[in-house]
């Protein structure tokens, strides 16, 4: 069983840092990568990316520009924020650091 809200965070929140701005493929590739850390090769139903991809894109995103990439949306993601105190940006991280090992010990940059 999956939790398709608790996916779609931690999918946003390594995406968000990883690329700053995303496109709708980014986010499925992750919440593949996601669902085959978490299931460790179990089975699960078919369509489970899509749905984390989905709820990503109508809860924790807003568009950048006039094409089809997004970002994270603070206020989704720190809904108790009324004082706009959440910085969200990608972070700075060392270049001798492997990216995704790197963006996965950060995923709590996108929680509240």
């Amino acid at each position: 069983m999956v939790d398709i809200m608790l996916a779609a965070v931690a999918v946003v929140a390594v995406v968000y840092v990883l690329r700053g701005a995303c496109a709708r493929h980014h986010l499925l590739a992750e919440a593949r990568r996601h669902l085959s850390y978490v299931l460790r090769g179990r089975p699960h139903e078919p369509g489970v990316d899509d749905r984390i991809v989905q709820a990503i894109v109508e809860n924790y995103t807003r568009p950048v520009g006039r094409g089809r990439m997004m970002t994270a949306d603070p206020h989704a993601l720190y809904p108790s924020d009324t004082e706009d105190q959440a910085i969200l940006r990608p972070l700075a991280r060392s270049r001798t650091a492997a990216l995704r090992e790197w963006a996965v010990r950060r995923r709590g940059a996108c929680r509240s």
